[in-house]
């Protein structure tokens, strides 16, 4: 089963993580402007929870920006 979810809640994104399923199953992408384009970033949801974990790291931070 697959499901496409979008969400600028930080909470949400905490929660899919901390589910007691396998966050390797997990994948979150943020959309960035660059030089006029956008580009998407892909982060593994292992590499995610580390992140958020090590650094409090928030990926709503690093979305769309001009």
């Amino acid at each position: 089963m697959q499901i496409f979810a979008t969400t600028h809640s930080q909470e949400t994104i905490e929660a899919f993580l901390d589910d007691p399923h396998k966050p390797e199953d997990i994948v979150a992408y943020v959309l960035r402007k660059e030089e006029g384009r956008i580009v998407p970033e892909r982060f593994a949801g292992t590499q995610l929870a580390k992140l958020i974990e090590m650094v409090g790291y928030d990926i709503r931070r690093f979305g769309s920006q001009e």
